[in-house]
């Protein structure tokens, strides 16, 4: 439970869905990767870093992404100080009292368990549109007002059958974007 990771989760969550009034959707999203490495916190941030297109670094070690909002995003500090390459466009001031309510809510995080998990049933999270999502994903409705990413749990499929994948992604083609809305 460094300062560090706190930070980093807080960061997250900012990368993915700028700053929410509310962090709910940010707790939403951490539980999901917390699941996927078994709640231990030393897997946590290198989870996310796979997920984010933030994080994501080339072979060299350099940034993958290194441009505009990802400069500002990586720049968030602890403090309530303006972050170095924040749009001239926006008012720090309007964002200030947001960002330490996801910080809070960070350092809130890494004390919870599988049981605090704000939205079981989910399972994965992209944005609103995704590419190529697998047809037995299912959109899920985790919070009471409206999200910025989406939710998706698993089909449950009959007992003696399999997923298979659709013929023409096995054959390389990409499949049309789909939406799904809610539920």
């Amino acid at each position: 439970m460094t300062a560090a990771l706190i930070l980093f989760l807080a960061q997250s969550c900012v990368a993915e869905i700028d700053f929410p009034p509310k962090p709910d959707e940010c707790f939403v999203m951490w539980h999901l990767n917390a699941r996927k490495v078994g709640y231990d916190p030393a897997k946590l941030e290198h989870q996310i870093r796979r997920y984010n297109s933030v994080w994501k670094r080339k072979r060299d070690g350099s940034y993958l992404l290194n441009t505009g909002r990802v400069l500002w995003v990586r720049a968030l500090g602890a403090g309530d100080e303006q972050p170095e390459h924040w749009p001239t466009k926006s008012k720090w001031e309007k964002s200030r009292p947001r960002w330490g309510r996801i910080v809070a809510a960070a350092e809130k995080m890494l004390g919870q368990t599988r049981a605090d998990h704000p939205c079981p049933k989910a399972r994965h999270y992209g944005g609103p549109i995704i590419d190529a999502v697998p047809s037995y994903w299912i959109t899920v409705k985790c919070l009471k007002r409206d999200q910025r990413q989406a939710y998706y749990r698993i089909r449950e499929i009959k007992e003696g059958t399999s997923r298979t994948v659709p013929a023409d992604l096995a054959a390389g083609k990409r499949m049309k974007r789909r939406h799904r809305p809610a539920p």
